[in-house]
């Protein structure tokens, strides 16, 4: 957030307008995309230039010798940095007289040609924080209906695979969940992953009953219209509705993409044998698979996207609610209305 006021209220202002309270006011444009872009621009400048802090450099350098044997090929220095990034930096001890110039370079090999504006992302929010996807929403439709010949932020647009709502909500009466059809829709033919993970702090409150009818409305006319969409509904212990509950998403979140990542790297050797077998093979089944489709590469926030069964071989301790295949965008009506309020 931008601000918080009373040391409690996150203000998103510069996605979003809103008042004193994080209430947000949703209007066609804000710039929020242009702000993301200026975001990612400015990180990829960050993460890239040279790093002076001889002390952490030297720290690093620790750390990677006592945690992490040399890496013989491109593969192992992913694997390994994956390691270092695990471990105590502070903690680690290590020779530090070795070949700083050659051990950096294997230690920052992911700086290389970094641009994160031109990458594949993954969008994530966080209770108050979904109100910036919702405002990227409004967005996304006044760039593809109102100014259809401007295409500066539609390169950025199309980078974007997944969006995820976590447990959203904010002090508001309304617009916690968008239910206007024409945003929708205009959504579903950008053909975005949509995923939406709820614990019943949120959809089960009787204090706050519009944000269950809007997250209902919500994720009914995504699956009306075709959207590449899963729901998950994370139970607790008789359904509480205490905060707890709320914040408890994050770890639940992490572990379901953990469980997914597992269950996809595990499937990696079954699809390449599947490649190699002879072409005499007949498939069988659906034309589409029954599972969420995975992200390109991973991922939580962050942001995330395989199926639900952890490593053990058990189930996940979540419920899937929602699911529905992705439908071509040609199957929608041709024509959208404009953005307008809650239908």
């Amino acid at each position: 957030p931008l601000r918080m006021e009373y040391s409690t209220f996150c203000c998103f202002d510069n996605f979003v307008r809103g008042n004193n309270a994080g209430i947000p006011d949703h209007t066609p444009m804000h710039y929020a995309l242009q702000h993301l872009e200026e975001l990612l621009i400015s990180l990829t400048k960050k993460l890239t230039k040279p790093i002076l802090d001889q002390e952490l450099l030297h720290k690093l350098l620790a750390a990677s010798s006592a945690k992490v044997a040399q890496p013989s090929d491109s593969s192992c220095k992913r694997n390994n940095a994956t390691n270092i990034l695990e471990s105590n930096f502070y903690d680690g001890t290590g020779d530090e007289t070795m070949s700083e110039t050659a051990n950096m370079a294997d230690l920052l090999w992911w700086r290389e040609n970094l641009n994160l504006d031109k990458a594949s992302l993954k969008l994530i929010g966080f209770s108050k924080g979904c109100v910036v996807l919702n405002q990227f929403i409004y967005e996304f439709h006044y760039y593809k209906t109102l100014t259809p010949d401007d295409s500066t932020m539609m390169r950025l647009v199309s980078r974007i695979t997944d969006m995820y709502w976590l447990d959203g909500g904010h002090g508001g009466g309304k617009n916690t969940w968008l239910t206007s059809r024409s945003l929708l829709e205009t959504l579903c033919r950008l053909g975005i992953n949509v995923h939406v993970h709820v614990t019943p702090y949120q959809i089960q409150d009787d204090h706050r009953p519009w944000i269950r009818k809007e997250e209902k409305a919500f994720t009914d006319l995504l699956k009306r219209l075709g959207a590449a969409f899963n729901r998950h509904l994370y139970p607790s212990e008789a359904n509480s509705t205490n905060l707890y509950t709320h914040f408890d998403v994050l770890n639940r979140f992490r572990q379901h993409q953990v469980n997914l990542f597992t269950q996809q790297q595990a499937q990696s050797p079954q699809q390449q044998q599947l490649q190699q077998s002879p072409a005499t093979s007949i498939a069988t089944g659906p034309p589409y698979s029954a599972e969420p489709r995975p992200a390109d590469d991973g991922g939580g926030g962050g942001g995330c996207d395989y199926a639900a069964v952890s490593s053990s071989g058990k189930d996940d301790p979540m419920e899937v609610v929602e699911s529905s295949e992705h439908i071509p965008a040609s199957n929608l009506s041709p024509q959208l209305a404009e953005a307008g309020e809650d239908d």
